[in-house]
């Protein structure tokens, strides 16, 4: 070999060895700045990955994450659920969009949702609706709920073929399965889709038949839900769930107002409808209601998570789980009228012991915020609402990039391919 020939081939060498290093570069997912301003009402150490048990179930996700980001034909899963933090749209959401990071396509699909301003309610704001007819709400809060609920926790009812539902999204579409059944005992009544001129009819049910599956003429953002068959019938509808088959990253919000955890055990249709989901990594964020009473019973707490835990690892037994803790807040109950909930101390604690017991992860929030007494702060920062519960759209998007950074620093530190020389910490701007 020539000596020019060996320089030639340590130029080449050289040369892709430095764009494999900027490709690992540009694979690194950056955390996100928390400005200055924020930061001063955080407690920034604490807002890290608490592993009380093993790290390895989250090792083996780690490599699902790069592989989601390196490989358009790998898909990763997951599912946050809650209540009214969730419902919002707006944590659930920030959560969304970071995760983009994690996506080879640079594309976050949007799981599982409902039209809820249909049922006179909030909702994320990335997808708007407007109905016609009469539509009846049942939602996972009521003690007994007139309808079978899945995994968005609440549907809406109309018995009059004339009435629609239509989306208008802020992405769009190729297929859409549409979840929900004709009420029991009633006339058959099955949905149809349309879209631009064309009346879409199901190409067939959903996996394990809990709804029915529609492809379209071609991409689109918005379509109108109808229903066809006898006007005495009933049609139960529990949501949509777009591109369902896609492959990459889909994050999919369950949050209802004032659900806690038997809230969602009394979802029939939960473990069905999760079969379409099947998540690998399920983030819990339900137990604030769950502490709103004078007297908090830890181990009942405990049992119904494990209940509905055991609902999961039916359908995904390798299913990793995150434990989010409740935030400070008021205790609302009548005698007890703006008074900080000392349960959530309590609360924190059983996050961890069920965190050890199924070797997952456990995030304060309670801590990070700064404990007993912290939302004070917070709603004097404009990060919360008056009411001492609720986070204002600032201080969710906030509570969104912490979890997401805390996440991120774990991936960085620990997954292997990663670029070991990275310096992961909760930048300020």
């Amino acid at each position: 070999m020539t000596f020019y020939r060996k320089i030639f081939l340590l130029v080449s060498l050289c040369s892709t060895l430095s764009l494999m290093a900027q490709q690992m570069e540009a694979l690194t997912p950056a955390l996100v700045p928390i400005c200055s301003e924020d930061a001063a009402h955080v407690r920034l150490p604490k807002s890290v990955l608490q592993f009380p048990s093993s790290h390895a179930p989250f090792d083996s996700l780690y490599q699902q994450l790069f592989q989601a980001m390196t490989d358009t034909a790998s898909s990763l899963r997951i599912l946050h659920i809650g209540g009214s933090h969730v419902q919002a749209g707006i944590f659930s959401g920030r959560m969304r969009e970071n995760f983009q990071h994690f996506s080879a396509s640079g594309r976050v699909g949007r799981g599982v949702f409902l039209p809820l301003s249909v049922m006179k309610t909030n909702g994320p704001k990335d997808c708007s609706f407007t109905s016609t007819g009469t539509w009846e709400r049942v939602r996972n809060i009521d003690k007994v709920a007139s309808q079978r609920l899945g995994i968005a926790g609440a549907a809406v009812v109309s018995a009059d073929c004339q009435s629609t539902i239509t989306l208008k999204a802020q992405w769009q579409f190729s297929t859409l399965t549409v979840l929900g059944e004709p009420v029991a005992d009633s006339i058959p009544i099955s949905p149809v889709l349309l879209v631009g001129g064309d009346t879409l009819r199901p190409v067939g049910e959903a996996q394990g038949g809990v709804g029915y599956e529609f492809v379209l003429p071609q991409a689109t953002d918005s379509c109108t839900l109808a229903l066809e068959g006898d006007s005495c019938g009933q049609f139960s509808f529990r949501g949509f769930l777009p591109d369902a088959r896609e492959k990459g990253v889909l994050y999919t919000e369950s949050g209802i107002n004032g659900a806690a955890v038997p809230s969602w055990l009394r979802c029939e249709a939960f473990a069905e409808e999760l079969e379409l989901v099947r998540p690998d990594l399920v983030i819990f964020a339900i137990g604030v209601n769950d502490a709103n009473v004078p007297k908090f019973k830890a181990e009942e707490f405990k049992r119904n998570y494990r209940a509905l835990i055991l609902r999961i690892k039916g359908v995904n037994p390798a299913c990793k789980f995150l434990f989010v803790s409740n935030n400070d807040c008021y205790l609302r109950v009548p005698r007890y009228k703006r008074t900080f909930n000392r349960n959530t101390a309590q609360v924190a604690k059983a996050f961890c012991e069920l965190a050890e017991e199924y070797d997952g992860a456990f995030w304060d929030l309670y801590q990070v915020m700064g404990g007993y007494g912290s939302s004070r702060k917070w709603v004097r920062g404009k990060l919360m609402q008056k009411d001492y519960i609720h986070f204002t759209h600032r201080g969710y998007t906030l509570v969104g990039d912490l979890l997401y950074n805390a996440l991120v620093e774990d991936f960085l530190k620990n997954s292997k391919g990663q670029n070991a020389d990275a310096q992961p910490t909760n930048t300020q701007e």
